[in-house]
């Protein structure tokens, strides 16, 4: 579960360009289009340098020649990126300035403590970034009191700051729900209340999609029934292909078939979308918002991210062919009993019982029944070094498990 993604990195301070790049860093994240300025100045910087109290209208010039001046000294200058999905920022009220900067005085403790900076040596500059759909501030630090350099940063470091991040910003959320009696707020070890933190920390984003999708399928059936009158021929084709090839013995389940006909029922369910405008419109909506929960919950700027939000969909997607191959199988073995008990029967049965099918399995996967997305791994993420990937990659092969 990703409720914000923290990023942070530094460049080499031996290397020449170095103290030129972090101060240009500091005008970039000072100016850029979308940051959030203080009345009468020409930037966003807020922050504690260069011995002075904290201060929210800082001069550029004044804090890039600092930044320039104690990168030449051999200071490490650290930078960070906290980001958070709109419905996280507007639960946690950071919908301004200033309760962003009061956010980040708080929380830039958990950067000292685990960069093990004293709070007191513990300088920075940030700045808020109002971006669409990714509010995010961005923090650039350094121990003023360094006299070791630092070339080389732990990449658990991330994980730790972040983790604490998360943890206070649940805290918060949790402090907003009720819990049912008897459960202590422990949302790490507790798989119920970390999925009722989910829908609550989404619900608002998604309930107005998910009553479109119920409302659209309440209706859908009678316009699709008045829409449906033709059988295409390579429709009736496909259909009379997975009619023939039927088990005629065993557990007439999806999951039983070989992969061979499972592809015959997944081209007919798809051909049958392909043939009508408004189903496949109901499944494109139902995998819509599918994404809009993967994108929600995983980073998409990360490779692990990316790799849990295709894993979210895939699955889904499989989900839903199963769910109308299911459906299919069922029909078939009902129309081959029919054929036996009646004389005359038309060659083709009607093309709307399938359609049925494939509605019903879209209404099945769909996410306003489906409203706790959840797995048997951990699927919701964020962005993790390499090193935890890597511990997580260990502990999982001394359980036995092959990833």
């Amino acid at each position: 579960m990703a409720l914000l993604i923290y990023k942070q990195w530094h460049k080499q301070p031996n290397i020449k360009s170095t103290p030129a790049s972090n101060a240009q860093h500091v005008k970039y994240i000072g100016e850029r289009a979308h940051v959030m300025k203080s009345e009468q100045c020409d930037n966003g910087l807020f922050g504690k340098f260069n011995e002075q109290r904290y201060g929210y209208k800082i001069n550029m010039d004044e804090a890039m020649k600092y930044v320039n001046r104690l990168s030449k000294k051999g200071h490490t200058i650290f930078r960070s990126t906290v980001s958070f999905k709109p419905e996280i920022a507007q639960t946690l009220n950071l919908t301004d300035k200033i309760s962003f900067e009061k956010y980040v005085k708080y929380h830039v403790h958990s950067m000292a403590k685990h960069n093990s900076i004293e709070i007191q040596n513990f300088e920075y500059l940030a700045a808020v970034h109002d971006k669409e759909g990714q509010p995010h501030f961005h923090v650039v630090f350094w121990d003023k009191a360094q006299s070791i350099g630092k070339n080389f940063a732990n990449p658990l470091i991330g994980d730790d700051i972040r983790n604490e991040l998360e943890e206070k910003a649940a805290n918060e959320l949790i402090a907003q729900m009720e819990l049912p009696e008897g459960y202590e707020q422990n949302w790490k070890t507790n798989d119920e209340i970390r999925r009722n933190l989910i829908k609550q920390s989404f619900e608002s984003a998604f309930n107005q999609e998910y009553d479109t999708q119920k409302n659209a399928q309440e209706n859908i059936t009678q316009i699709l029934e008045s829409n449906l009158n033709n059988f295409p021929k390579k429709l009736a084709k496909q259909y009379n292909k997975i009619y023939e090839e039927r088990p005629r013995t065993g557990r007439n389940f999806y999951s039983f078939m070989s992969a061979e006909y499972k592809s015959q029922l997944d081209k007919f369910t798809t051909m049958l979308m392909e043939n009508n405008p408004m189903l496949k419109a109901e499944y494109e909506r139902m995998m819509t918002s599918h994404e809009a929960i993967a994108f929600a919950l995983n980073s998409n700027s990360t490779n692990y991210g990316k790799l849990n939000i295709a894993k979210y969909l895939g699955k889904m997607q499989d989900k839903f062919y199963a769910k109308a191959g299911n459906s299919i199988l069922r029909e078939l073995k009902n129309i081959a009993q029919s054929k036996n008990e009646e004389s005359e029967n038309k060659d083709l049965p009607d093309m709307f019982v399938f359609t049925k099918c494939v509605l019903k399995a879209i209404k099945a996967v769909s996410p306003a029944n489906n409203p706790q997305p959840h797995g048997e791994a951990p699927l919701l993420s964020g962005d993790l070094s390499k090193a935890a990937r890597q511990d997580i990659f260990y502990k999982n092969r001394d359980k036995g498990i092959e990833r």
